[in-house]
């Protein structure tokens, strides 16, 4: 039920969003960057579901929680210690899902354009979260904010 849902979200948002999966020059490659100065590739969130970085991709490394030892920290981790994808207060900086992460990933494009941070928090956030809903922030997304939301709930 949760992989319907998951699937319902990103047909919704790439659709809402004008995007197609894969990357164009209309349509640049959206990249997650996380962890200490976003140095960390997290994956791509508008590649085919088929790409080998795409954080859809079933079998890919970007979307399977192996263990920490074969590196499989990722958004969809919900290990103990993952960085990017914790819930808890333990290693909380550099996660995408927990609201009150200090550092959370950020997407940008293969020209270094900047489209804010790929995080859940939202009132108390960064300002430049997609899902933070303020009229100063240009960032915000109700799509890409739906997108994290329900991957952070996805176990």
């Amino acid at each position: 039920m949760r992989k319907r849902i998951l699937l319902a979200v990103i047909v919704s948002y790439f659709s809402l969003s004008g995007m197609k999966a894969g990357s164009t020059a209309a349509n640049p490659k959206l990249m997650i960057f996380g962890g200490e100065n976003h140095e960390t590739y997290l994956g791509c969130l508008n590649c085919s579901s088929a790409a080998a970085d795409s954080i859809f991709n079933k079998s890919g490394r970007y979307r399977n929680c192996a263990s920490m030892a074969l590196g499989g920290d990722n958004l969809f981790c919900r290990l103990p210690f993952s960085e990017f994808g914790n819930t808890t207060p333990i290693n909380k900086h550099f996660s995408a899902c927990n609201s009150n992460a200090s550092d959370p990933p950020v997407l940008v494009d293969e020209e270094g354009r900047y489209f804010g941070r790929f995080s859940v928090a939202e009132v108390f956030g960064h300002t430049d979260s997609v899902c933070r809903d303020t009229p100063q922030n240009r960032f915000r997304s109700k799509e890409a904010c739906k997108l994290i939301t329900t991957i952070c709930a996805t176990r």
